[in-house]
């Protein structure tokens, strides 16, 4: 059964609020319960470092638009630091990791938020495609009722593309690598079965100029294996 993305936005609009609104609108609105419009259920709350961001883009649901926008609890790592649990607690051992400092998002010359890009990592430290910008609040905005941040979450889908390319050209290069070699295995063991030096030499001569043309890594080969007959 095919599952058909949420949408009800007329054709060619598109779900797209800037980084003021997120911060100014959105965000603002939750700190303070006080209701905001979310018609298509775009804004959850969930436990996000639960899961792996596969995971918890099941969890959030299909929607037009690929970005996930969840609202947080701000957890420390230790209870006196000030440095935030972004490790995933699945048993996956995966976790985010910030790329860049806190850049500040101003309106009209004033201070309104910070937003921090974060990239996730899988647990022997391998990095994807999928990152995160998280949102939060200034210290001095108002006195928050509820200390959270907003996270959007997205896979970076050209990124995405250019590493499946580069895997699939490796792979491709590997398998014609691996061919060559069994190729001049196979040229080399063919005079092995001769039974003296010489019967050797003229059945190896003969392979070398009766063959396809050679590269100079076969002449090289050729030179060496010959030295040994």
């Amino acid at each position: 059964m095919e599952i058909t993305p949420v949408n009800l936005f007329p054709i060619g609009i598109r779900f797209s609020p800037t980084e003021v609104e997120l911060v100014d609108y959105y965000l603002a609105n939750k700190v303070m319960n006080k209701p905001f419009q979310d018609p298509t259920n775009r804004f959850q709350e969930l436990e996000l470092y639960n899961y792996t961001p596969k995971k918890l883009q099941e969890k959030y649901g299909v929607q037009k638009e690929h970005e996930m926008y969840i609202f947080v609890k701000r957890m420390l790592k230790h209870q006196k630091g000030k440095r935030l649990q972004r490790r995933i607690t699945d048993g996956s051992n995966g976790f985010w990791k910030a790329s860049t400092g806190e850049v500040k998002i101003e309106l009209a010359g004033v201070l309104v938020g910070h937003r921090r890009t974060l990239v996730y990592y899988k647990s022997e430290g391998q990095k994807t495609n999928w990152l995160m910008y998280e949102y939060r609040l200034p210290d001095h905005y108002f006195v928050q009722l509820d200390d959270w941040l907003l996270c959007k979450v997205y896979l970076n889908e050209k990124e995405e593309t250019k590493s499946k390319t580069r895997l699939n050209s490796a792979l491709e290069s590997t398998v014609i690598i691996n061919t060559n070699i069994d190729i001049q295995q196979a040229k080399y063991s063919s005079a092995s079965h001769a039974n003296s030096n010489s019967d050797i030499q003229q059945q190896f001569q003969e392979a070398i100029f009766t063959e396809a043309p050679w590269t100079m890594d076969d002449l090289f080969q050729i030179a060496e294996y010959s030295s040994h007959l």
